[in-house]
């Protein structure tokens, strides 16, 4: 394949359709991480590419335990970003009764599976809200202190958290002892085993058996605070506040609006690695990127420097890197939003301090980078010109050599984007990876799900209904 960018795509990733700014991949970056046109187009349902096609899951199952590379972590990565974006019905797969939508916590830190109607509708979508009970925090505050993030708009930034079927089949037997395994199914019998116990429960079919168990946290901004038209979006029930003062605020029940994606952490077992894959997508015009090394097909290291001329959605045009990425305001616990210290409410500056999962401005990170860079050139440009999803790259990903987890985030079997986040579920977090957060407590020699998952201790099984009794 031709490495150099499309022209209709270099004009796609550089330029600035409707004031919007974008992050521009390298035309000339080494083919180190590649997908055939044969391969890409076996992730479309009827193998062919067409203009927001539905795409196959992954399939973790037969997914290399040992002898894989990091492309191969990378293409799972892109291939169930693109999968969880497809089209169905009136919605996404993302939105489709394959995923639950998660609660926030209730006064009792509970949460619950909230099944998606797959119709598109907003009363589908409550996103972290509590079943009547005050708005939680997740739906506007970020992990690790609750911040706020507010696009140069206007917007806020709120949060979804999901999980798909498998993962809440598994979860609910391993609750309620019928399913012994303590990781999350990492191979072909482990989840046999879930579907075995989800058929005898009365759920016959589990449609994505071969995305094994997968949890997901989405970021949407106003969609009329964008061009929406370059964006996926979504209806959603989000919180809705009273501006009270400059400096905070107030919770005032909750609104109907239209979403747009800006980012997405996928997040999912394969064979062999129960610790999951921990990928992070972002839209182009979220922010820009902190200046960073890459691998040119004629060779050596070349370097981008940090540059925010346009107009992005969380950096004003043109603004430093000093400054920016400050918290301006958070979350209390009364869910009211307040600010930090004289600081009025409303927008920062951000920008992508670890491009592509790796440290910024350093060339050792080159190789990784490349990878990286190689792939969203493959995606992008197989990808038909009328796909909204041309307008999303993966970040990077986050795995372990042997399947284990560390207990301190700085692990030597960590593998693949050793700095990784999202600029816009952890703006103020962007020196932390996943692991950092999602690991083995200090000492302990063993593992289980709520141990490496937030949100598995806290769910509560399903609600199952008792099977149909056959007729005589």
């Amino acid at each position: 394949m031709n490495r150099a960018l499309p022209l209709a795509l270099v004009a796609l990733l550089s330029l600035a359709p409707v004031a919007q700014a974008q992050i521009a991949l390298p035309t000339d970056v080494a083919p180190s991480c590649t997908v055939s046109q044969c391969e890409f187009a076996s992730w479309f349902v009827g193998g062919t590419v067409t203009p927001g096609g539905v795409v196959t899951p992954a399939n973790g199952i037969v997914f290399p335990p040992t002898s894989n590379t990091a492309c191969d972590f990378y293409k799972w990565s892109s291939h169930m970003f693109l999968w969880l974006t497809s089209p169905t019905q009136n919605t996404l797969i993302l939105d489709s009764p394959i995923v639950f939508d998660v609660s926030a916590p209730n006064s009792q830190g509970q949460r619950a599976f909230m099944a998606n109607t797959g119709n598109g509708e907003a009363k589908g979508n409550k996103f972290a809200l509590r079943d009547e009970k005050p708005i939680g925090v997740d739906s506007t505050g970020q992990a690790g202190g609750n911040a706020v993030l507010i696009s140069q708009k206007g917007s806020l930034v709120y949060y979804g958290v999901h999980a798909n079927d498998v993962f809440a089949w598994f979860l609910t037997g391993q609750k309620s002892g019928q399913i012994p395994v303590m990781t999350f199914p990492m191979n072909a019998p482990e989840i046999a085993a879930v579907a075995l116990y989800a058929g005898a429960k009365g759920k016959t079919t589990l449609l994505d058996l071969q995305a094994m168990t997968m949890e997901m946290k989405s970021s949407w901004v106003d969609a009329t605070t964008v061009d929406a038209t370059q964006f996926i979006t979504i209806m959603a029930e989000v919180p809705n506040y009273v501006k009270t003062s400059a400096t905070q605020w107030t919770p005032y029940g909750t609104i109907q609006k239209k979403l747009a994606l800006v980012g997405l952490h996928v997040v999912g077992t394969v064979n062999g690695h129960p610790e999951m894959v921990w990928a992070t997508f972002e839209h182009v015009s979220n922010a820009p990127n902190n200046g960073y090394y890459y691998n040119p097909t004629t060779g050596g290291v070349a370097n981008v420097p940090y540059n925010s001329a346009g107009n992005w959605t969380f950096m004003q045009s043109g603004g430093s890197q000093t400054g920016a990425n400050t918290e301006l305001m958070n979350v209390d616990t009364n869910g009211n939003i307040v600010a930090k210290g004289a600081n009025p409410i409303g927008p920062s500056n951000t920008f992508r301090v670890n491009p592509w999962g790796s440290a910024g401005n350093t060339s050792s990170s080159a190789d990784n980078n490349t990878d990286i860079l190689s792939l969203n050139v493959d995606v992008l440009s197989q990808l038909a010109n009328q796909d909204v999803r041309r307008n999303y790259v993966l970040v990077g990903a986050l795995w372990t050599a042997d399947g284990s987890i560390p207990t301190d985030g700085s692990s030597t079997a960590m593998r693949g984007s050793l700095e990784l986040a999202n600029t816009t579920m952890e703006t103020y977090h962007q020196d932390m990876n996943c692991f950092a957060c999602h690991k083995v407590p200090s000492g302990s020699s063993s593992f289980d799900a709520g141990a490496l998952s937030h949100i598995y201790s806290q769910l509560q099984p399903l609600q199952l209904q008792k099977p149909p009794v056959p007729s005589k």
